[in-house]
């Protein structure tokens, strides 16, 4: 089925998704029965829909897709059977890119690289924990539509898919959360993700992957073509990120031009008190001690004072002590494979 979206008159949002993610989404839910005239009515579709890398729609438009998918399948478990079903092949570029990094962590880092390819709605965001476990975020406001939080929780079932198809392995997720109360019975869940530790009303939609799995490789890897690819990625236009984690980061990657780092000259910058600061980062499911380590390294690591010495390296990282950036940069080797 080919569609492509009438802009909603509401719609004035700057947030923009790839139009193969939608086209992928649209996909699944005609292989769950969903009529592809209902959807063209309901979500008021015209044809035909593009299909070039960089064409995209408003998220607006995309999230009210998922809550019209879920309202024709009265299915409470949409966003998984949406995740079984969707190919990802369908999203294009991105898609290769990541099939064909060596590992599956490698993996994971390239998807965080080019995700504004495919989304500037906040979107999904990978961090690594000192003992080197994944985990997969995937954002939504526990205030806003349906759409966005069917669109989280899709998110952490086709990542876990994904994850298991490119290294060929039955994976068992260390830990998943959902946002969403806890339902009535979710042993569907446990045998999903091959795990009990599944949490909800938790501050994110996330999964987490053990470090050694991390490090499986990919049965697609292929550095020949990885390499061709990403000369091609290099000269895509992505369009800025604009979700709230990617600002932060940013915002602190700046300040430390200025020495140490305190969360109240971040609120600031951000407009909104200490307190509101610290109570978003805890919707985000993280920290400001994390959030702030992970500016630092994002510095380190694009080598703004990768060639310095202690005294110089340990102004550029925040710190008044270089024994402290020292003891920092010791525990990120550490925590690399």
């Amino acid at each position: 089925m080919e569609t492509v979206l009438v802009p909603d008159r509401a719609v004035g949002a700057p947030a923009t998704t790839n139009v193969q993610l939608l086209q992928a989404v649209l996909q699944s839910s005609v292989q769950l029965g969903v009529s592809p005239e209902a959807l063209t009515r309901e979500c008021r579709l015209t044809t035909p829909l593009p299909t070039t890398e960089h064409a995209s729609i408003p998220s607006t438009q995309y999230l009210r897709a998922w809550e019209v998918i879920e309202f024709l399948t009265g299915a409470t478990d949409i966003a998984q059977q949406v995740a079984e079903r969707y190919d990802p092949r369908l999203i294009g570029i991105h898609h290769y890119l990541t099939i064909t990094a060596p590992t599956l962590r490698d993996a994971m880092e390239i998807n965080n690289r080019y995700r504004a390819t495919l989304s500037t709605d906040r979107g999904a965001r990978a961090r690594t924990s000192g003992n080197g476990a994944g985990s997969f975020d995937f954002a939504s406001d526990p205030r806003g539509p349906r759409g966005a939080q069917l669109s989280a929780q899709f998110g952490v079932f086709a990542y876990f898919v994904r994850a298991c198809d490119l290294t060929g392995a039955p994976l068992a997720a260390e830990h998943v959360s959902f946002r969403q109360p806890a339902p009535a019975h979710h042993r569907h869940l446990i045998e999903f993700f091959r795990t009990d530790s599944i949490e909800f009303d938790a501050p994110a939609d996330r999964v987490t992957l053990r470090a050694a799995d991390l490090e499986l490789p990919s049965r697609f890897a292929d550095p020949n073509l990885a390499a061709v690819l990403a000369a091609a990625a290099a000269d895509m236009q992505s369009p800025p990120v604009t979700d709230w984690p990617g600002r932060l980061a940013e915002i602190l990657v700046a300040a430390l031009d200025d020495g140490p780092v305190t969360i109240h000259q971040v609120a600031h910058n951000l407009a909104m008190s200490p307190r509101s600061l610290q109570r978003r980062l805890a919707e985000e499911g993280t920290t400001w001690r994390a959030e702030l380590d992970h500016a630092r390294r994002l510095r380190y690591e694009r080598g703004r004072a990768a060639h310095l010495n202690d005294t110089e390296r340990a102004r550029a990282l925040g710190y008044t002590d270089p024994r402290s950036a020292r003891r920092t940069i010791s525990r990120w080797a550490n925590s690399q494979p």
